[in-house]
């Protein structure tokens, strides 16, 4: 006589352990998924992005929802409270993620910003002719800095001399900087000069009139600034 076959249990679950996760339940993890990926991100943003009150904000606030979520996780002793966890683990190595790759291009777009050092850029001896020689000093160290970017705006003298703006030129030379010139002058003129490697904790220049030969020509820094 043949023994009765087991039949094997409906709806393809197993003996012992977790059942799979049916739909409408995975869609519910999904959800779960992107609330906390929308609100981390927010938080990841307003820390970038924000300035420093905001960004210790949102740190804290950061680590008050992690520690939230998790707790709530290790003190529940539903089954489904394990998978809560997950989606929020999920969210959160996520927005690290992308907060990391943000960071990274912030950094870079900052690093290749120009510093403005008009406030701390001094321009001495500023009417030149012939035999006279104007010093610009910047008062801020260049860092990284391998430029030194300067405007100028150039008018002929008042007292003496002949109008020579569209005839005249300026050089620039100095320890720290490669010496450059003839630069043409006009009335509103911009440079950038080579800053020497290891520049600091200040950069100066001498200007001196080219071809000014009974000239006379008053210089005021209008800009300047270090650039990478």
């Amino acid at each position: 006589m043949t023994a009765p076959t087991e039949r094997a249990p409906e709806g393809g679950g197993t003996h012992g352990g977790t059942p799979p996760p049916q739909a409408g339940e995975k869609n519910f993890l999904g959800q779960q998924f992107t609330l906390h990926l929308v609100a981390m991100l927010v938080l990841v943003a307003v820390a970038l992005w924000g300035g420093t009150a905001a960004a210790v904000t949102a740190a804290t606030l950061f680590i008050a929802y992690a520690s939230t979520m998790t707790g709530r996780a290790a003190k529940s002793e539903r089954p489904e409270a394990a998978q809560h966890l997950r989606a929020f683990l999920g969210a959160m190595f996520v927005a690290l993620l992308v907060g990391a790759v943000a960071w990274g291009i912030r950094s870079s777009v900052l690093a290749a910003r120009p510093v403005d050092v008009t406030p701390e850029a001094r321009l001495t001896g500023a009417t030149l002719d012939a035999d006279g020689t104007a010093r610009l000093t910047v008062k801020a160290d260049p860092g990284d800095s391998g430029e030194l970017r300067v405007t100028f705006a150039a008018s002929d003298g008042v007292f003496g001399g002949s109008p020579c703006l569209a005839l005249s030129s300026l050089r620039f030379q100095g320890p720290d900087i490669d010496a450059k010139g003839p630069v043409g002058l006009k009335r509103t003129l911009t440079t950038t000069l080579d800053l020497v490697d290891g520049t600091g904790p200040e950069v100066s220049a001498d200007i001196r009139l080219d071809d000014g030969d009974d000239c006379r020509v008053s210089l005021t820094l209008e800009k300047a600034e270090y650039r990478r």
